[in-house]
């Protein structure tokens, strides 16, 4: 496969006929493809919600991490669920820490092991709707941060779709910015992360850290590493970091370490928030490099 580096705003167009696919499909199949199942997991310690099509085996599984907000972020979006179930996918929406946690999840974004990740997807891999052997992850910002940061510990993930994402590992947060550490463990040892305390302090904005590339480097996620088909997708115009940048950062790393798998940068002309302008291009991203069998 050839590799790709493009950094592109989607044209109506695109998104039009992508959605005209989506009804076609839809619409050539039987009724019982809109009866789909939504129901709460709570086993094995996790909190998400799974998506998926009543009655139809080997549906190919896809997991949606949410980012600083915490919570079970992409509930909200419900229609992305359906959309994909509708296409021949099985779907969990995945909480991996929440401000209103009951105990169960973190309550802040500090030291999440990445083994919660592989819990749900041998849970995934557990259900009979449900292909096994590989994977696709979505995640939005700090959840972009943490499928590539999965993606290179666990080679099941064969695609991996990161939203306004950080080029670099990062520390703790907390809705007051008041925790320390890092955001991830491996292992039960801390990835090692940028300060954020200290770029708060030194910084402002705090993300101009990542122009002081002697500070920053040594944090760089080894994206290199991973093997899997990877699709960046940013905003021009993002104010909570430089989500553009930072994915620029990402594919020349790539590049330079010659990936051998298929990626992809695309940037909007809008903020952090491009879930609407990017959903044709992950649909199509999808079909192309992570087809339902």
């Amino acid at each position: 496969m050839t590799n790709k580096s493009i950094q592109v705003i989607s044209q109506p167009l695109l998104r039009f006929s992508l959605y005209c696919f989506i009804y076609v499909t839809c619409v050539c199949s039987t009724t019982d493809s809109w009866a789909f199942e939504r129901k709460a997991v709570s086993a094995n310690g996790l909190v998400a919600t799974y998506y998926y099509k009543k009655g139809v085996m080997q549906q190919p599984p896809v997991i949606f991490l949410g980012g600083s907000s915490g919570g079970n972020f992409y509930d909200n979006y419900q229609n992305y669920a359906e959309d994909l179930v509708n296409l021949g996918y099985a779907v969990l929406n995945l909480a991996y820490f929440d401000y209103r946690s009951n105990g169960k999840i973190p309550n802040k974004l500090q030291h999440i092991p990445l083994e919660y990740f592989k819990k749900a997807m041998d849970w995934m891999e557990d259900q009979p709707q449900t292909s096994k052997g590989q994977f696709a992850v979505v995640g939005n910002s700090r959840g972009g941060e943490a499928v590539l940061l999965l993606a290179i510990q666990y080679p099941k993930i064969s695609t991996v779709i990161a939203l306004v994402s950080s080029a670099y590992v990062g520390g703790a947060y907390d809705q007051k910015r008041e925790v320390s550490g890092s955001a991830w463990t491996f292992e039960g040892k801390e990835i090692p992360y940028v300060d954020y305390q200290k770029a708060v302090a030194n910084y402002n904005p705090w993300w101009e850290i990542i122009y002081d590339y002697a500070e920053i480097e040594p944090f760089a996620i080894p994206v290199e590493n991973m093997s899997a088909a990877v699709l960046l997708l940013s905003g021009e115009k993002d104010e909570i970091w430089p989500s553009t940048e930072m994915s620029r950062r990402i594919i020349q790393r790539l590049e330079a370490n010659h990936y051998n798998f298929p990626f992809q940068h695309i940037s909007y002309n809008a903020g952090h928030n491009i879930r609407a302008e990017s959903w044709p291009d992950l649909l199509q991203f999808l079909n192309k490099h992570y087809p339902r069998r």
